[in-house]
């Protein structure tokens, strides 16, 4: 293998990358901090919030009582079904 593909050129590329991480995140850090507009200063606070997991198109994922009713059902229906074929 040669040229991007080649395993040695894949891993100096990434190291390449990790080296950027810091300075770039001290890069956002002066844009939330000391940005130019409102406009900037959220933006840079939005990337830094995203990367870190904070993702506000994400909802809450919730259980309920019944939920977990039906998936105990379901479960109770699959665990007599094969007793039924052990049965056989």
């Amino acid at each position: 293998m040669h040229g991007g593909a080649a395993p040695q050129n894949r891993r100096k590329a990434e190291e390449r990358l990790a080296l950027l991480v810091d300075p770039a995140l001290e890069a956002l850090a002066d844009l939330v901090d000391f940005g130019e507009s409102g406009q900037i200063r959220l933006r840079a606070a939005k990337v830094i919030l995203d990367y870190a997991g904070y993702q506000p198109h994400r909802t809450p994922e919730y259980i309920t009582t019944s939920m977990i009713e039906r998936e105990l059902a379901r479960v109770n229906a699959e665990i007599e079904e094969l007793e039924r074929e052990l049965e056989v």
